[in-house]
């Protein structure tokens, strides 16, 4: 199993999961947010019998100027915006350390981490032989579920994921991954603030989607609509395309996965002596060099 890690989203959960320990070093050096991360590293290595790893970053032009939010200006305008010092300073760090360990970090440039994670995951997928896991807590990605790709939901208990394959999705929602953009285009994402189309929710967007597919075939097939919801849907059908190409992801982006040589004295040296985490940097040699 090789997991695509939606690391700015684990990273951001794993802050906030542990602020209130507030773990630092003898120096003063916030630890919290590092350890909460590597700690749920070896759980999904342990759990999951994970081969390998791909962490994902948002870089900070795609937070703040990325393609989508030129396009819309509310896009994702909800979601908190953190400054704190302690957030800033532990990344470089962990992602040094990720380095360390032999994985590939990759920043998303221009583009959202995502849209980097979709084309990885459009990439492996040709190989049928490989099974990949996407750990993320966005349901944006379950667009990209297929018969060997599954999504690892964060839950709010960091270490616990919950497993989206093609049979769960298709269990919940009664139709194909790929039909997920429209789903949502036409009922909304308050998580990414897209409105969607008003006073049509959930239950009425799968229905729709169920009976015709993409936004295409619902839009061929207006006379087949009750006229209360073919009203609505007339109204804002530039809308829901536009809300529908904020939602799909890119899956043709050319990734580079250089990585460097594992080297666990060079890790040793950052857990023990920077981040003085003694008991981590033993769990850590035991799960990843051992």
């Amino acid at each position: 199993m090789i997991f695509l890690v939606d690391s700015t989203g684990l990273y951001y959960r794993s802050y906030y999961a542990l602020k209130k320990s507030y773990l630092k070093t003898s120096t003063g050096f916030p630890t919290f947010a590092i350890f909460g991360f590597l700690r749920s590293l070896i759980k999904y290595k342990k759990d999951y019998k994970a081969k390998d790893f791909i962490f994902v970053f948002d870089s900070p032009l795609s937070l703040s100027n990325n393609i989508r939010k030129n396009n819309f200006s509310q896009y994702k305008a909800k979601r908190k915006k953190i400054y704190q010092n302690d957030f800033k300073i532990q990344l470089p760090v962990l992602k040094n350390i990720l380095k360390l360990l032999g994985f590939p970090v990759i920043e998303s440039g221009i583009y959202e981490a995502d849209d980097v994670l979709a084309s990885l995951a459009n990439k492996y997928s040709e190989d049928q032989n490989t099974n990949l896991g996407i750990i993320t807590f966005d349901k944006d990605l379950f667009q990209v579920i297929k018969e060997n790709i599954s999504i690892y939901r964060i839950k709010q208990k960091l270490d616990t994921l919950e497993i989206w394959d093609e049979n769960k999705f298709l269990r919940e929602f009664n139709f194909k991954p790929i039909f997920f953009p429209d789903y949502l285009a036409l009922c909304g994402d308050p998580v990414d603030n897209i409105p969607g189309i008003p006073g049509i929710g959930p239950k009425i967007a799968k229905n729709l989607v169920v009976s015709f597919g993409n936004l295409e075939n619902i839009y061929d097939n207006l006379q087949k609509i009750e006229p209360s919801i073919r009203k609505k849907l007339e109204e804002f059908k530039t809308k829901a395309f536009e809300y529908r190409n904020l939602i799909k992801l890119k899956t043709d982006l050319d990734i580079d996965l250089k990585r460097q040589e594992a080297d666990i004295g060079k890790v040793k040296e950052i857990l023990l002596l920077k981040l003085e985490m003694k008991k981590l940097t033993s769990e850590i040699e035991k799960a990843f060099f051992v």
